[in-house]
């Protein structure tokens, strides 16, 4: 065979075995293992372990379950559960694990609160620390943010309404991601919950009192008659205090830190003063698109940690190049933003990086430094040591929320976070990218590429996009890409082209000739898979 023929039957069986088998293969795959189909289009079933074995039956619809019954990576054989079974040979990667299909679920918070719906009640019992109750407290006195609150819901309800199938076929169809079973969303923590209001609770001391003569044996006897009462006044003042105590021990456990359920209701108002001030893309099919990447990353990398409330990801109607990230797991890209991406690669940089800002927890850290913050927990503070009584709790609770994440949300949508912490979102973004097999380089050529027309966005104190770019040459050299990156890029290229309707890129350019088959050759007969990647630091 002449070394032309060899090289165009190698890249035959390599064509018949995408980058994504070799990839995303999931390695620990096992015998007995349960897992789903996901594409709509059905997944052929075959009756041996070779893309031109002839199929076994239809294919197999979405959603239905196999048992491993042997592996041959990256080919599986499974069993379906109908009867009667079918046996066959699928693809490992045309799997996922149960878990993976599970849906998302809706918001923890109340949802749609319409103004005029909230009772004076609720306004008064505001909560004691940053919670759904002061939340309210601050839609009621923010009747300008009411519907910009409203988008921050219906974002968390598209998040809610993504349909899973289509997503894990966006992550198979774009070579994403380098284990075949890590595509489960980080997990929703439950919410913190807010201290007793009461450090103890008379009125129900009281009923028990109340009821002595019930009490068997010589006790009953001796309190018979002799029912002792709590003042009304007593549990008034003890209700007070307790409420008091609660706020104070909240705003000094504020200064250390917040827990995950005020980090959502926190970043819930950032991302409700970013809608606000530009507004929602109206193109679905943007904002879509970047649905897909934010959740692709999530569910791909390691690196993003449970949270409360979940991760959401939206389109801003602004030609502004520039990004809003919220605590608890909030990135807003605005339309400008995504139209300076020169590829998908790009435009999952500029999402990896705010969400690098949400899971190193920058926004917080910024909020607890920032003077409006300090000075405001200083006052109430004050204000509790001389003798703040429980009507005063409440509105204070909600004007100091209100003041903190208006400073937040001018810093956020500023992208002014400081030198340190963009340096630091840079990096982070860089590993969340080669985590989940975007091009690891890819913020480093966006800040080249906005650095040369004059893009890029960020306040005086930021540094250049090109001393930026430069700052990640260090960590790109350590990073090991897969050597054929060009063909596991394509399908991502030409999706992007598709959905921002460019014309579409040139296929990748031939690989020079193969060299003869060695012990390395993968056992389905295409180039043999990258080595493995040098472990990532650790968060």
């Amino acid at each position: 065979m002449s070394r032309l023929s060899r090289w165009l039957a190698v890249a035959v069986v390599a064509l018949a075995v995408p980058a994504s088998s070799l990839l995303a293969a999931p390695t620990d795959s096992k015998v007995g293992d349960v897992r789903v189909t996901f594409a709509k289009a059905g997944t052929p079933i075959r009756g041996d372990a070779n893309a031109l074995a002839a199929p076994v039956g239809a294919p197999l619809p979405a959603g239905t379950s196999v048992t491993l019954l042997e592996v041959k990576l990256p080919w599986i054989k499974v069993r379906t559960a109908a009867n009667p079974p079918t046996e066959g040979w699928l693809k490992a990667y045309e799997t996922v694990e149960p878990s993976a299909l599970a849906g998302t679920p809706p918001p923890p918070h109340l949802t749609g609160v319409p103004p005029g719906t909230v009772t004076q009640q609720q306004v008064s019992a505001a909560g004691r620390q940053f919670s759904e109750n002061t939340e309210r407290g601050y839609r009621v006195s923010r009747k300008d943010l009411e519907l910009a609150y409203r988008y921050v819901d219906r974002m968390e309800a598209d998040t809610a309404a993504l349909d899973t199938f289509e997503m894990i076929s966006f992550v198979v169809d774009g070579n994403l991601g380098r284990r075949g079973r890590a595509y489960d969303r980080p997990a929703r923590l439950p919410p913190v919950p807010e201290e007793s209001r009461e450090p103890l609770d008379l009125g129900k001391v009281a009923d028990v009192l109340d009821k002595v003569d019930d009490l068997p044996g010589p006790l009953g006897k001796l309190l018979g008659g002799k029912k002792p009462k709590v003042p009304g006044d007593a549990k008034k003042a003890l209700r007070i205090a307790g409420a008091v105590a609660q706020a104070q021990r909240a705003l000094q456990k504020m200064n250390e830190g917040f827990n995950t359920t005020q980090e959502y209701y926190i970043g819930r108002a950032v991302a409700a003063q970013a809608i606000a001030k530009y507004g929602i893309d109206p193109d679905e099919n943007r904002r879509r698109y970047v649905r897909f990447v934010g959740d692709a990353i999530v569910r791909l990398s390691d690196r993003v940690p449970a949270n409360h409330g979940g991760y959401h990801f939206d389109v801003l109607n602004s030609m502004e190049v520039n990004a809003v990230s919220g605590p608890g797991g909030y990135v807003l890209v605005t339309r400008g933003a995504v139209e300076a991406c020169r590829d998908e690669e790009e435009l999952a940089g500029i999402i990896a990086h705010e969400l690098a800002h949400v899971t190193l927890s920058h926004g917080t850290k910024i909020l607890r430094q920032g003077p409006k913050f300090q000075q405001g927990r200083k006052e109430f503070l004050d204000a509790i040591a001389k003798g703040l009584d429980e009507t005063g709790v409440a509105p204070r609770m909600v004007n100091f929320f209100g003041d903190s994440v208006g400073e937040l949300s001018g810093r956020a949508v500023g992208h002014d976070y400081g030198q340190a912490f963009e340096f630091e979102a840079d990096l982070e973004g860089t590993y969340l990218l080669y985590d989940v097999l975007y091009r690891a380089s890819a913020i480093r050529d966006e800040l080249r590429h906005l650095g040369e027309t004059g893009q890029a966005h960020g306040g005086a104190q930021h540094a250049s996009p090109q001393v930026r770019a430069q700052a990640l040459e260090r960590a790109l050299a350590q990073l090991q890409m897969p050597p054929n990156m060009a063909a596991i890029e394509q399908p991502r290229k030409e999706r992007f082209a598709v959905t921002m309707r460019r014309t579409p890129p040139p296929p990748p350019v031939a690989p020079p000739p193969a060299p003869p088959p060695s012990s390395g050759t993968s056992p389905a007969g295409g180039p043999p898979p990258p080595p493995p990647p040098i472990p990532l630091p650790p968060r």
